[in-house]
């Protein structure tokens, strides 16, 4: 639904599109407090004091911030179109830049500080939270995936995500920031036939569709059948209950050959 990689252009002291930052953009080595730039090498940015890290997934850029004691939010994006009841997930990866040389120097002038955020959702209308996590300090320059999941409560549809900065001013908290991604946990059902003896005429046939991963979809699920000729053109089955299995009491000639699945969404939000 949503997915941020920072692209593979020249640095930038502007944020892509789609997406917005309360930090102010910067090309100025070394990079001012404050600040961020995206780039592909934390180090070109402060040379003396920040890890020659590149972004996440190699090859691309990376959103790397010089923050310090305000609690702004670094990355922001509005998704839409979203239904209630259903279990999101939002994640980023995130590195602490800091190299050795200023962790020498922050501990000797009152000790180094490390980045903190803050994975926050919130109502686009409103502004009410829905859900938040705090990442705790992020001490490691390897990437570290950091984030959530949550279920989406009823009567919301379109949703702001930010990414907010939570560490302590002063000496550090210097971070790079990749690949954030908002979307669907895997909530894909997986059809199976119940009857060895299924397709000959004349007997019973039973389906039953079951979800890759059942706490994706909060409470209990609608369920729409469906059956094809070609597995490209689909047509619901009137008759088909809303219910985890589907079946067929006597097997007719216009049953075979035919591709069968079913539709599985929370409840109400099987048009959407």
């Amino acid at each position: 639904l949503h997915t941020q990689n920072f692209n593979t252009a020249s640095d930038q002291a502007v944020m892509p599109l789609g997406s917005t930052s309360a930090y102010a953009g910067s090309l100025t080595i070394p990079l001012p407090q404050e600040r961020f730039v995206i780039t592909n090498n934390a180090s070109t940015r402060y040379p003396a004091y920040w890890n020659p890290i590149g972004d996440h997934g190699g090859g691309g850029r990376m959103m790397v911030v010089n923050a310090d004691i305000n609690n702004s939010v670094i990355y922001s994006a509005t998704i839409s179109g979203l239904c209630s009841n259903l279990r999101y997930s939002f994640s980023g990866w995130v590195a602490n830049i800091s190299n050795a040389s200023q962790v020498s120097f922050c501990n000797a002038v009152g000790g180094v500080k490390y980045p903190k955020l803050n994975f926050r959702v919130k109502d686009a209308f409103s502004g009410a939270i829905l859900s938040s996590i705090s990442t705790g300090d992020l001490t490691s320059a390897a990437w570290t995936e950091q984030g959530m999941r949550f279920v989406l409560p009823a009567a919301y549809a379109n949703v702001i995500i930010e990414i907010i900065n939570e560490g302590e001013g002063g000496c550090g908290n210097d971070l790079a920031l990749d690949d954030i991604v908002f979307g669907l946990c895997d909530a894909d059902p997986v059809v199976g036939l119940n009857n060895i003896n299924a397709g000959c005429l004349g007997t019973s046939a039973s389906f039953t569709a079951v979800l890759a991963d059942p706490t994706v979809i909060a409470g209990t699920p609608d369920y729409q059948w469906q059956s094809s000729l070609d597995g490209v053109i689909w047509t619901n089955i009137a008759a088909a209950p809303n219910n985890a299995t589907y079946t067929i009491a006597s097997v007719v000639a216009g049953d075979v050959n035919k591709y069968y699945r079913a539709i599985v969404a929370a409840t109400g939000n099987l048009l959407n």
